[in-house]
């Protein structure tokens, strides 16, 4: 399928002008960003490729259109079909003919990566959009097309090989998939994704370059995640400008359904001041305890104290509205357990939370009085009467609130340390 349609991208660039070829070349440069989809589905799990949507390589790219208008280089260290490069032609100054303009591209976009069929099939795609864009009737000789775009290479990028000292600015959309870490990196351990070792290798090698920039897709959990709060720190110490925004609230694509967010960075600006991790006066976590619940059935011993049990689909099943009344909770099954009892009245929020969801915080208000354990995908919300807590979740289910929740996370888990953060309303504050 790939080597099949190279030859087509190669007869496109070699052909003579004419309507019909400029209604091919279009269709064609468009097609070729879909054929990674038809790798096989196993393959492109483990390699983590997956096209980048034109909306998200056009948003990435903005930050670098002067850069490419400057004729500086630009670089993609995971380039895969040149989805991220290929927008930024817009910008691209041509020369006055096209062997000229071929050279001056081929200076300006470089990249790796590690399939040699997609290496070339960038190529080609760049090729093709350049003489569409510049010098459409002139068809291209067989040795411009051999030696066009030759800085775009095979070579797989990792936590322990640099990049090339050329490259001043960077532009990225890293493999979303998981690997193990190596053993000498200071912000992790164990398994992550491999995103975050390719976006900081691209963040310290921006760095080092006088006025380099960095513009990079990546996955939400890069911002709010617990499990990355170190390797934030470690980005938060480079001397880089560095500005984040959240894309939309649609997931990275239909096959890879991860929420992503655009990181930009600036060399030469300073140390960048680590977020406040202290609760605020008036936020959630100052005027009331927030936990996560403790029990996993499938683990937790049955033995210790009796209690109700509460579990996410529990509470879908029986809450009406914001409430869980006393009637409905003595329905629940009482289980023995090791774990803390929560005293009612206490108030509960499922951690399963998608962005685009209204209201994000589905908060409820369990009125009886009767001891819990509530099971780890609920947050629970205490120390507070019924009716304060009846105002907090309204409060709780409010656009305000999902507004400011999505601002600071889009994972689909709802962070209880964020959560403690949310300032409140001064009638929820007291």
């Amino acid at each position: 399928m790939l080597a099949h349609f190279e030859r087509h991208l190669s007869d496109l660039i070699a052909a003579r002008w004419s309507e019909e070829w400029e209604t091919a070349a279009r269709a064609a440069i468009v097609e070729a960003g879909g054929l990674a989809a038809k790798l096989p589905r196993r393959a492109r799990r483990s390699l983590g490729i997956f096209p980048t949507p034109p909306r998200l390589a056009k948003a990435a790219g903005r930050k670098l259109s002067g850069i490419v208008g400057a004729g500086e280089c630009v670089a993609d260290p995971t380039v895969g079909l040149g989805d991220l490069l290929l927008p930024l032609l817009a910008s691209f100054r041509p020369e006055s003919d096209f062997a000229d303009t071929i050279e001056k591209a081929s200076d300006q976009f470089c990249g790796h990566d590690i399939r040699p069929d997609l290496v070339q099939l960038a190529r080609l795609r760049l090729l093709l959009a350049t003489r569409l864009r510049f010098f459409q009737h002139e068809p291209v000789s067989r040795t411009l097309v051999r030696s066009a775009f030759r800085r775009i290479t095979v070579r797989q990028v990792n936590a322990n090989s640099p990049l090339d000292l050329s490259w001043k600015h960077i532009i990225l959309n890293p493999p979303f998939n998981q690997t193990q870490y190596p053993r000498n990196l200071a912000w992790s351990s164990g398994r992550g994704t491999i995103a975050a070792t390719i976006a900081m290798l691209s963040l310290e090698h921006v760095a080092l370059n006088t006025k380099g920039m960095l513009s990079a897709i990546l996955p939400e959990s890069l911002r709010s995640g617990p499990r990355y709060r170190a390797w934030r720190e470690t980005v938060q110490s480079l001397p880089l400008e560095l500005t984040e925004a959240p894309t939309s609230r649609l997931p990275f694509s239909g096959e890879a359904d991860i929420h992503v967010y655009i990181l930009q960075a600036a060399a030469g600006h300073g140390h960048q001041p680590s977020r406040q991790s202290e609760l605020k006066s008036g936020s959630l976590g100052r005027a009331y305890e927030v936990r996560i619940g403790p029990v996993v059935p499938h683990r937790d011993p049955t033995r210790g104290h009796d209690a109700l049990e509460l579990d996410s689909r529990m509470l879908a099943a029986r809450a009406k509205g914001i409430t869980l009344s006393a009637k409905a909770a003595a329905t629940l099954p009482k289980k023995r357990r090791l774990s803390r009892i929560f005293q009612g009245p206490i108030l509960v929020i499922p951690r399963t939370s998608r962005p685009e969801q209204r209201p994000r915080l589905r908060a409820v208000v369990v009125s009886s009085r009767e001891g819990f354990h509530i099971e780890n995908h609920l947050i629970v919300v205490s120390s507070g009467r019924t009716a304060s807590l009846r105002h907090l979740a309204r409060y709780l289910r409010s656009d305000k609130v999902s507004s400011w929740m999505n601002r600071r996370s889009r994972l689909r888990h709802i962070s209880a340390t964020i959560l403690r953060q949310l300032p409140l309303a001064p009638r929820n504050a007291d």
